[in-house]
């Protein structure tokens, strides 16, 4: 569960998440094809993201 105090926006930072996560990786997976397929979130300051734990995630600040 993320709950941001500030706007996820693409001026201030955003969340990049993967779907799937790491229980779903392949042996050999090519990381640099899979860095392709991001999902940014933007989402305004007390909005509530729920989300799989197991989901990879990155804060770009």
């Amino acid at each position: 569960m993320n709950i941001p105090l500030v706007d996820f926006t693409q001026e201030n930072g955003v969340m990049e998440i993967w779907s799937g996560g790491t229980h779903l990786m392949p042996n050999g997976i090519n990381l640099s094809q899979l860095l392709k397929k991001t999902e940014l979130v933007l989402m305004p300051a007390g909005s509530l993201l729920i989300r799989d734990m197991r989901m990879w995630r990155f804060r770009n600040a």
